[in-house]
């Protein structure tokens, strides 16, 4: 079986069914440097890459490594990455951060005892 093909089929899989403007990866280990550079690859073989913007960070990715391997953007956090996100996708309305900023909150005054 060939997990890199496999991996791959996957992405691509995933951007077709759910339409998506973004594919984020992050690297734990420099060894997986590489398979985000084929993730791309394979994007673009599947005629996928004009469609998702790809953005990387983790602990061993630089800007320079999101540019040499053609990626759209690089986060040095979460925070960072949504930031890109909106930058890469223009007029982007990141819907889904409203809910967990909302749930945050109401958990936030609760602990506060402002709320039951």
């Amino acid at each position: 079986m060939d997990l890199l093909a496999e991996a791959g089929a996957s992405v691509d899989r995933a951007v077709r069914e759910h339409d998506a403007q973004v594919v984020g990866m992050s690297a734990l280990l420099t060894t997986t440097l590489p398979r985000m550079a084929d993730t791309i690859a394979a994007l673009r073989e599947a005629g996928l890459r004009e469609q998702a913007h790809v953005l990387v960070g983790g602990a061993p990715v630089a800007a320079s490594w999101a540019e040499e391997i053609g990626a759209d953007g690089y986060g040095a956090n979460a925070g960072m990455a949504v930031e890109r996100a909106r930058e890469v996708v223009g007029s982007w309305q990141a819907s889904w951060i409203q809910p967990v900023r909302s749930r945050r909150r109401h958990r936030a005054r609760i602990r506060r005892g402002e709320i039951d």
